[in-house]
């Protein structure tokens, strides 16, 4: 489903900016409100439907895992303070590990097996030097299976003044380590294999495989990093001009080219950018245009925890497509594999699913471990939603109970990807909308904007890179 809106009614970014980052930084659009329909055969050629065409050889077949924010639970995984984390955060940090370990298994027993495995940043819950280590050793169990690993930092993993240890005490810092150890740490998995490293920053460029070159770049601001870490990316004008000179070099060499990121380049919703700045690099959209015209047409990035696939265009020859992967502590607990045809410019994507870990990890009540990651997500935001409710809005009890229901729908629709909106929901949108109470109409925009999905397909879909 795609959502046009128009209307004279204009919400601003500051009025409705609590509820997106409740909602894990779900979008609002500007405008409101018409809906259409389209059933778009995803979507006028951006991507194709499923098929069970033959592999050629210069298939090439990677995996991607995304912000796993791996902790380390012997820095604790109870008292207050821990609570109160994991309920703002709505991250399933206590089983963290226990996820990575049979991500990692699923990754390592896939035939045919991967080339290398992509993690673009968010590695660690917030940087702990312990929680680095770990993951670390996690990697190299990858390696040794014969899987190049390639990793880029977020926000969340170099010189994070949150990096702390918990217990009945309440919780204390931890080092967590600077830019420097960081890549010392993960040289086996990406810096040592850089063929070129940006001066300016973690970024670098490596060859996974033969004629296919990984940019693999920093866009993290850690180094402005005060008593909190800074969330949004900035790309430095010099790791840009580092950038557009080895895309230049790769087009002259012939190589093809893939990127990561932690940041997103692209909008996923309309009017992202906008409302929700910290989910995507500064200065985006010309970034993003600068980077598809020397070539770079396909990034994989993490950070906002959907499972989402878009495609920006700015002429019939300039485009990138962003394909993000949603975050391993966060329902739908999912992953990628992409078979890449370098011959025809075509990657196969699909989605796969942590659906279950060892028992101890979760609580006995639940079936296997994804009814708990569901039951996770959607009690922890549904306890968000009533409370952003009742504390913006003028709203009465049954409004609360019966919008935090609707909005709490809408954002797992959103995080599980190829959103779409059930027409009685539509329905009861359209009765809010037009009920004449302002604080009713925003709810009902951000319920529409939560349910918009921009082509292509988010789970499963096959990508030309050609225009």
């Amino acid at each position: 489903m795609h959502v046009i809106m128009t209307t004279d009614t204009t919400i601003t970014p500051d009025a409705c900016r609590g509820f997106f980052c409740t909602f894990q930084k779900a979008d609002l659009f500007r405008r409101c409100l018409v809906l259409v329909f389209a059933a778009v055969f995803m979507a006028f050629g951006l991507a194709a439907c499923k098929n069970d065409k033959q592999k050629t050889r210069d298939t090439i077949r990677f995996a991607v895992v995304a912000d796993p924010h791996l902790y380390d639970t012997a820095l604790g995984a109870s008292g207050p303070d821990f609570e109160s984390y994991v309920q703002d955060q709505v991250k399933m940090t206590a089983q963290s590990e226990a996820v990575f370990i049979e991500a990692a298994r699923m990754i390592m027993e896939m035939e045919p097996k991967p080339a290398f495995l992509l993690i673009p940043g968010d590695l660690t819950k917030d940087g702990e030097e312990e929680s680095h280590r770990l993951m670390a050793d996690h990697l190299h169990r990858i390696k040794d299976s014969g899987i190049a690993v390639f990793v880029v930092p977020g926000n969340h993993d170099i010189d994070n003044p949150e990096a702390a240890a918990y217990g009945g005490f309440g919780s204390v810092p931890v080092y967590s380590p600077k830019a420097g150890e960081f890549a010392d740490i993960y040289a086996p998995f990406g810096y040592d294999q850089a063929i070129y490293r940006d001066r300016h920053s973690l970024s670098y460029i490596a060859e996974p495989a033969a004629g296919l070159w990984l940019f693999a770049i920093d866009a993290c601001r850690y180094e402005e990093n005060t008593d909190l870490h800074v969330i949004g990316g900035l790309l430095k004008a010099e790791t840009l001009e580092w950038l557009l000179i080895h895309l230049e070099e790769a087009r002259e060499k012939g190589k093809t080219v893939i990127a990561m990121m932690h940041h997103g380049l692209v909008e996923h919703l309309i009017g992202h950018g906008a409302f929700i700045p910290e989910a995507l690099i500064e200065d985006w959209d010309a970034i993003g245009r600068k980077l598809a015209s020397a070539g770079m047409n396909v990034i994989f990035t993490g950070h906002y925890h959907t499972q989402n696939i878009t495609r920006r265009r700015w002429d019939p020859e300039t485009f990138i497509v962003e394909i993000q992967t949603g975050s391993l502590v966060n329902y739908p607990v999912p992953l990628r594999v992409v078979d890449f045809d370098m011959g025809k410019a075509e990657m196969d994507v699909q989605s796969l699913f942590v659906k279950d870990i060892p028992r101890e990890q979760y609580p006995d009540e639940f079936c296997c471990f994804a009814a708990f990651a569901k039951d996770f997500s959607y009690t922890h935001k549904r306890d968000f939603a009533v409370t952003q409710l009742t504390d913006r809005y003028d709203l009465t009890p049954a409004e609360i109970e019966w919008f935090a229901t609707m909005l709490t729908d809408a954002t797992m629709a959103h995080f599980a990807g190829d959103e779409a909106m059930p027409i009685e929901v539509l329905l009861e949108i359209f009765d809010h909308y037009n009920s004449g109470n302002p604080d009713v109409a925003e709810i009902a925009q951000i319920l529409i904007s939560l349910y918009s999905d921009l082509p292509p397909q988010d789970n499963d879909a096959v990508i030309r890179l050609k225009p």
